[in-house]
């Protein structure tokens, strides 16, 4: 609480990082569907996030590339559209022949940089769920517990 030591200014700009690292890791559970691993093995999960790891390094090494040849500011590139452009071209790049990648790879670069985030500086957002991801209820007991009392019911 000591303004001197904690400036005010300082602590905001600590926040608003703070806030990037957030929508970083919504990135990775979200738009990479780590929010729910499928492995059920401790081995398998390991693999699973190393995966998703992977694909997001690839996505943030191209979109910085993306922003460059568009001179646009990489943090603003959308992350989600550039997901689904390197989708869409991943088949293009895998049938065409050697010496049509470089052009594919450039529109491809092109397209992704073409999904530019608004600026939204001073941006307040809730820390709640706008809606239910699913339209069933929540399980707040153990399966076990529940299979038990409906097994009486």
């Amino acid at each position: 609480m000591d303004p001197i030591r904690y400036p005010a200014d300082q602590t905001i700009g600590l926040y608003a990082r703070r806030w990037r690292i957030e929508t970083l890791f919504r990135e990775v559970k979200i738009a990479l569907s780590a929010d729910v691993l499928r492995s059920h093995s401790p081995d398998g999960v390991c693999r699973e996030i190393v995966a998703r790891l992977t694909a997001w390094n690839v996505v943030r090494t191209l979109m910085p590339a993306a922003a460059e040849a568009q001179i646009e500011d990489p943090l603003r590139v959308s992350f989600v559209y550039a997901i689904r452009a390197i989708l869409n071209f991943s088949s293009a790049l895998g049938h065409a022949p050697l010496a049509g990648i470089p052009s594919i790879y450039r529109a491809m670069l092109t397209e992704i940089a073409s999904h530019v985030n608004p600026e939204r500086p001073g941006r307040l957002e809730p820390r709640a769920i706008r809606r239910e991801r699913h339209h069933y209820p929540s399980l707040r007991i153990t399966r076990a517990q529940w299979k038990a009392q409906h097994r009486t019911a």
